[in-house]
């Protein structure tokens, strides 16, 4: 309550409870009501309030009901209600009664127009200010008229003590010595019923004559109770929750509402005030607080005994004079974990001791798995050889809850020590059970995360660390770099052709070269060192405390050297090399992501140089990083811009007759001028935007050789397509598209892909590859032999061509090895039925043997280089086609 008048009056008083309440509750009408006769009397009202009548009959609208029931009553719709006497538009309506001796002498009720919803806060307010009103009814039973100008007199006063003897509500009255002396705890003790001397202990005869400060103990006047002296020296009634303590030195939280009583010249004679212990509420308040901080914590990344101790702090808050320590259980001892105010003699004490009988409340409680309370420790058989030493560090009783898991596992306990022999209620039991819930919660969640951390930070494969683990590792390793103020590498390696010996030989023999190497490795690195495997045919090593760079490059040309000897797996020989790149700290980075990033960065340009390498980071490299970016933005830009062109390189058959003409993609770039694919193409591939590159050349070779055919000349068209472009799903619906747009005949399509794409995923493959031939397209092996195909795969991929790679064109000499494979290739793609290309023939000496060996049609600067259109057009008009020419 905020605001209270300074007379408590009967008649004036009821009037300014009316107002107080539209103050309170914010309400649109108020009014207080008595019962007279055999009618409900409206006293006092305001608002909308002003609309009831005057009188009516007891049991009629909202206040006769609440006088029958004498119960509070809500209506939450009041329209509803058959029976109305107020005219104005309301929509709630509230009230509770006014009760003397246990019976209803009137009624306090409160209006609003709109809906609202009292808390049950603002109902416990309007039962205090019923009471008020209770309380100017039997005042102004008490006064007299010849005795209005004295102050309350001591027999009125027994009088008033005699009203609240027999009432359940704690009262206690004081009397105020000066009078506008505002404190509150300078009050004289004049009487408390009963139902005061149950809540607190202390019967009347110990307190009439002290101040009210015996019930706060030695605690010190708050900043909150500052503003509450304020209140009562300028007449107002307070209510607040403060701490008082039993006559037993047992804290309670206590709700206290004071009303200062007046004489009629206005000065302040006594204070009546009420108490209601509310230590039930305010522990479960505080537990859900700090429920819900403590799992915050726990669901984070806060360190378990961080937790822990908040949930100590919680308890030494709820059981004031308590000290707390938890112990977690390490195979048959007790291990403290937490226990910030226990003393140092008292933590090693207990620390490390045996689960059972004679070390402790708690270890016995674990060994139970039940509560255990000693209210004095001396002499106590669960104390037994320990009580002295617990004694002289002033220790007296102490409780203790074992923590137990959802299967009943006994995880560990939680102690509380005292000063003082004191047992627990079973409310306070309940509570210490609860917060030991709420450890069992927290334990739980911590070793379930560590359990999920420890596999979410390791390779079930190799069981090393894995891309988390080595993250947090190298974090840590920087953090001691940084304080010592060492070195440290990150080695990148990545296995060279992993890939494709994983898809010929299978995923199991490719999981037993991972182990081979991992185990390889780790006999030759040092044990400060930690290697991690990422994923795939990627590791990273951490090497700490380096004294010079070299130190990292030797290391990785030992783990080169290493895979040089070949691999022995399941009767197959195997020969191994990787491409390692380096950062080293601080010169190439100073967190983790930059120094990861540098040496992934160091390690790709060793890939594109060659393999089998090691590089260490450069800033160079990132140079050319940034310019692949470059480049890749400025592709997006060619293909908006239209700035991509098609040649064409015409295949011959055996008569030197253009039967195919292959569309290779040119730039046309604004600065730099015609680019060959080999320029932009591998950045395309990179950055996935040779989906949509290679979909504009499809379309636009297929709308210009289209045109030719229509013409009458009869040619093939070959496009080279991405292994990204076969895996899509919606691939050859998309070509299919393209042929209906462009008017283009399917069957005069030849799509080439390269052998290294389809071996990355033969099934997938295999399955597009069905799927373009049943729409009639034809499609082609590009740059065979360059890859580790298994050759039996080739009669069961749906191929009509094999494109020998130039490769074997260049040295082809006969009665030699390269001769031979040729052969073998031309006839096994004889055998499943397959067409022979043969590129890169530049001799009219390797044209004649290719004839000689049966290859169908040819391609290569001999015949022509990639011609514009209408060159090629020319050439294919012309009488003199074919030609036999160098170009």
């Amino acid at each position: 309550m905020s605001v209270l008048a300074p007379q408590l009056s009967d008649r004036a008083n009821l009037q300014t409870i009316v107002e107080l309440c539209a103050t309170v509750f914010a309400a649109d009408g108020t009014a207080f009501f008595v019962l007279a006769g055999s009618q409900m009397q409206r006293v006092h009202a305001q608002g909308i309030a002003l609309e009831i009548a005057a009188s009516f009959a007891l049991n009629v609208d909202v206040p006769g009901r609440i006088w029958a029931s004498g119960e509070l009553l809500v209506v939450q719709q009041y329209p509803l209600w058959s029976e109305r006497t107020i005219q104005q538009a309301v929509s709630v309506v509230a009230g509770v009664p006014v009760l003397l001796s246990g019976t209803a002498v009137g009624v306090l009720m409160v209006m609003y127009r709109q809906a609202v919803h009292l808390t049950p806060v603002q109902v416990l307010q309007l039962e205090r200010l019923a009471g008020l009103a209770a309380t100017s009814l039997e005042n102004g039973f008490l006064r007299s008229q010849q005795a209005r100008s004295q102050p309350v007199s001591d027999s009125r006063l027994g009088m008033f003590e005699a009203a609240v003897v027999n009432t359940n509500e704690s009262v206690l009255i004081s009397a105020v010595s000066q009078p506008d002396n505002g404190d509150e705890l300078s009050s004289e003790v004049v009487f408390v019923n009963p139902a005061f001397s149950r809540l607190l202990g202390f019967a009347k005869e110990e307190l009439v004559g002290q101040t009210t400060q015996v019930l706060r103990g030695n605690q010190a006047q708050t900043d909150d109770y500052q503003h509450v002296r304020s209140d009562l020296r300028l007449g107002k009634a307070v209510e607040l929750e403060t701490m008082e303590y039993h006559k037993n030195g047992t804290p309670l939280w206590i709700q206290l509402s004071i009303v200062p009583i007046r004489n009629d010249q206005g000065q302040i004679l006594h204070r009546v005030s009420w108490r209601r212990d509310i230590t039930q509420r305010k522990n479960h308040e505080l537990l859900e607080a700090y429920r819900n901080r403590i799992l915050e914590l726990a669901l984070g990344t806060s360190p378990l005994n961080e937790t822990l101790q908040m949930l100590t702090g919680l308890l030494e808050r709820i059981f004031a004079g308590a000290t707390a320590g938890v112990f977690l259980r390490v195979k048959d001892r007790l291990a403290l974990q937490v226990a910030p105010n226990w003393r140092p003699l008292v933590r090693s004490l207990l620390d490390g001791v045996p689960i059972g009988l004679g070390h402790g409340t708690a270890a016995y409680a674990m060994l139970e798995a039940v509560p255990a309370v000693v209210e004095v420790i001396q002499d106590d058989p669960r104390w037994v050889n320990m009580d002295r030493a617990m004694l002289m560090s002033g220790v007296a009783s102490s409780w203790a809850v074992p923590i137990m898991s959802a299967d009943g596992a006994v995880l560990g306990a939680i102690e509380l020590h005292f000063s003082r022999h004191v047992a627990p209620s079973s409310a306070q039991l309940e509570q210490f059970e609860n917060v030991a819930t709420l450890a069992t919660l927290v334990i739980e969640r911590s070793t379930l995360m560590d359990r999920l951390s420890e596999q979410a930070s390791t390779d079930s494969l190799t069981k090393l660390p894995n891309r988390f683990g080595v993250e947090r590792h190298l974090e840590s390793a920087l953090k001691t770099a940084q304080q010592r103020g060492s070195r440290i590498a990150v080695l990148q390696i990545d296995l060279d052709g992993f890939r494709r010996i994983n898809d010929t030989l299978g995923h199991e023999v490719g999981d037993e070269i991972l182990r081979t190497v991992t185990d390889r490795w780790q006999t030759i690195l040092p044990s400060k060192d930690m290697l991690a495997r990422p994923g795939g045919d990627e590791f990273t090593l951490v090497v700490g405390q380096l004294e010079q760079p070299s130190e990292a490059e030797a290391l990785a040309n030992e783990m080169l050297k290493t895979l040089s000897y070949p691999l022995q797996l399941r009767g197959v020989e195997l020969f191994l090399s990787a491409s390692i790149g380096a950062a080293v700290y601080p010169d190439d980075g100073t967190n983790a992501n930059l120094l990861l990033r540098n040496a992934d960065t160091a390690m790709n340009m060793v890939k594109r140089s060659g393999k089998s390498a090691f590089k260490r980071f450069d800033p160079t490299m990132n140079t050319a990083a940034k310019e692949r970016l470059e480049l890749e933005v400025s592709l997006r830009r060619a293909l908006e811009r239209n700035e991509f062109v098609v040649r064409y390189q015409p295949q011959v058959n055996a008569a030197q007759q253009v039967v195919v003409v292959e569309a290779l993609l040119y730039w046309q770039h604004p600065r730099d001028g015609l680019l060959s694919p080999g320029r932009f193409l591998p950045t395309a591939i990179e950055s996935g935007l040779i989906v949509p590159i290679g979909e504009w050349i499809l379309r636009q070779a297929c709308l210009e050789v289209g045109q030719w055919r229509r013409d009458g000349l009869n040619v093939v068209l070959a496009v080279n397509i991405d292994v990204q472009q076969l895996m899509l799903p919606e691939f050859s619906d998309s070509v299919a598209r393209v042929l209906l747009d462009t008017q283009f005949d399917p069957r005069a399509l030849e799509l080439e892909v390269t052998e290294g794409a389809l071996m990355n995923d033969t099934e997938l493959a295999s399955a597009r590859l069905e799927q373009l031939r049943a729409k009639g397209i034809l499609t082609a092996i590009d740059d065979f032999g360059t890859g580790y195909s298994n050759l039996s795969y080739l009669q069961k991929l749906p191929v009509n061509v094999l494109k020998i790679d130039r490769s074997f064109v260049s040295h082809l000499q006969p009665n030699d090895s390269g001769w031979s494979l040729v052969k073998l290739i031309i006839l096994l793609a004889r055998h499943v039925g397959m067409g022979i290309v043969a590129e890169g023939v530049e001799t009219r000496e390797q044209f004649q043997a290719l004839r000689d060996l049966g290859v169908d049609r040819c391609q290569g600067y001999y015949f022509a280089k990639p011609l514009v259109a209408p060159d090629l057009l020319g050439r294919l008009r012309s009488p003199r086609n074919p030609t036999s020419s160098v170009v």
